[in-house]
């Protein structure tokens, strides 16, 4: 079953699913490979890069090179000057920023590599879906609040895969630039984590905690706890594939498509709430004031949107539950739950029995 999920101890899934995410600062990773040895979830390279400068100024000034050097900040060389060389310099830099991890792949060979019983106390016993990455991230800058403000205030939010491959030197004669380290950039070492990162970077110079938790408010988190007791074996999980006749392939493709499009209807919904028009800290009473209205108008006009799609996706859910490797779900549970729990509930079921996953980042990678 491929999909995004969140590995951690089964104690603290209940976070997540009340909306508390937990974000760890990079500067904690690189002590923690120094400080323990650990070089599973502790990695001393975490965010840095290594930029390698050997330049020379011959009898000829170079004002484009010596004014690349002096604006790193670290060499300071006239435009003038001339007969200068600089050889074996290293220069590291060490991007600082808050990281909620996840791991995106299948989740039976994910399950061998995070939930290992020899990592010790890095083997995960507990396990989260991340239905929706996409929009967790928006739920993250539209309803995040840590620190006592809202996330968009205090923080820049990107997102990505992280990208494996072995540790490299930057040359500065490259593009004469200083390379700032890379938060979505680890060693081949981990190549297994297959991780995906949601990332806060402070825009107020550091925050000097070694975690964050942002809260979700007034909001459904795209998230659901999945029981991988039984499932450290791979082969556990494996499943005969069945055969589908054409008329199932259709309805397979209808409720994959009105979820497509359902997923699309939201997200313009949510992209046209607008935010309170003055800071969080002008006026904290006001702006709690505001949002809340604002969440209310969005929650109101998702709701009222769902209505169109809700008979189409039971129907087209009615049309492949009869596959012998379907599970069933209850019916009246689907006929009167709210829009994010009947199209996530159905998400699930074409994911875990079909396949087919559903979503944002799915659509894109």
């Amino acid at each position: 079953m491929v999909g995004f999920y969140k590995f951690l101890d089964k104690a603290a899934v209940h976070y997540l699913l009340e909306g508390s995410f937990k974000f760890g600062r990079l500067k904690k990773y690189r002590l923690m490979e120094a400080i323990t040895g650990d070089q599973w979830i502790g990695d001393k390279n975490e965010g840095v890069q290594t930029t390698v400068i050997n330049v020379v100024i011959g009898d000829e000034p170079n004002s484009e090179l010596a004014d690349a050097l002096s604006a790193s900040g670290h060499i300071r060389i006239d435009g003038q000057a001339t007969n200068v060389s600089v050889s074996e310099t290293c220069i590291i830099e060490e991007f600082d920023c808050f990281a909620f991890c996840f791991s995106h792949g299948d989740l039976s060979a994910l399950c061998s590599s995070m939930s290992d019983p020899k990592r010790g106390d890095f083997s995960y016993d507990g396990c989260v879906e991340i239905l929706d990455p996409d929009a967790l991230v928006q739920l993250i800058l539209s309803h995040g609040i840590c620190l006592g403000k809202p996330v968009s205030e205090l923080f820049v939010v990107d997102a990505k895969h992280v990208t494996y491959e072995d540790e490299v030197e930057h040359d500065f004669r490259t593009d004469l630039k200083i390379s700032p380290g890379n938060p979505f950039q680890k060693s081949l070492l981990y190549k297994d984590q297959c991780e995906v990162r949601i990332v806060l970077v402070p825009k107020e110079g550091p925050i000097l905690k070694d975690d964050i938790v942002v809260s979700i408010v007034g909001a459904l988190c795209p998230v659901a706890s999945i029981d991988i007791s039984g499932n450290v074996n791979a082969a556990s999980l494996e499943k005969t594939q069945e055969v589908l006749n054409p008329n199932e392939q259709d309805c397979i493709a209808s409720l994959k498509s009105l979820i497509s499009d359902w997923n699309k209807v939201k997200g313009e919904i949510r992209a046209s709430a607008s935010p309170p028009l003055y800071p969080y800290s002008a006026d904290p009473e006001s702006w709690r004031a505001e949002a809340h209205r604002q969440i209310d108008f969005e929650s109101r006009a998702i709701t009222e949107a769902f209505e169109v799609y809700r008979k189409p996706l039971i129907d087209a859910y009615w049309g492949i539950r009869r596959l012998p490797s379907c599970d069933r779900v209850d019916d009246m549970v689907l006929v009167s739950a709210p829009w994010l729990v009947l199209t996530t509930t159905l998400q699930r079921y074409l994911a875990e029995h079909l396949g087919l996953p559903i979503g944002g980042w799915n659509d894109q990678w």
